[in-house]
């Protein structure tokens, strides 16, 4: 499924849709754990999702944001999977604010901006800086 097709569809902040388009994220750890939080997507949106029939299990929580936090995590990242595992801990807006701070200070590795970029819930600020060198 798309990508924009799967945010469309969170932006609903419909229980019955996330959980139809849960076997839709195949391995987007953030986006799972969004939805398994009741993390609303709809613009303007800030009370939780109502949560129901969400098979499966909330993704488990990397190492390195526990032991750097969500920035410190996210500068580690030297491998893809790194990266990848990293950036499924942004899962709000102030997350996304935050990342976009941290970049803005001082650009994230390589392979975070890319696992951060191909995120569908990425702003588009933030992945057009992630899609240009430096």
């Amino acid at each position: 499924m798309p990508s924009s097709v799967v945010l469309w569809i969170l932006e609903e902040d419909d229980p019955e849709l996330n959980a139809v388009v849960w076997r839709h994220l195949g391995t987007d750890a953030g986006l799972r754990r969004a939805v398994a939080r009741g993390v609303p997507f709809g613009p303007g949106r800030t009370r939780p999702v109502r949560v129901h029939r969400v098979p499966g299990e909330e993704p488990e929580v990397p190492g390195s944001y526990v032991r750097l936090g969500l920035v410190g995590a996210l500068r580690e990242a030297g491998t893809m999977a790194a990266a990848r595992s990293a950036a499924s801990m942004v899962l709000t807006r102030d997350d996304w604010r935050t990342v976009t701070e941290a970049d803005a200070e001082r650009p994230l590795p390589g392979y975070t901006r890319w696992a951060l970029s191909v995120r569908p819930d990425c702003p588009p600020a933030l992945r057009a800086r992630a899609s240009t060198c430096r």
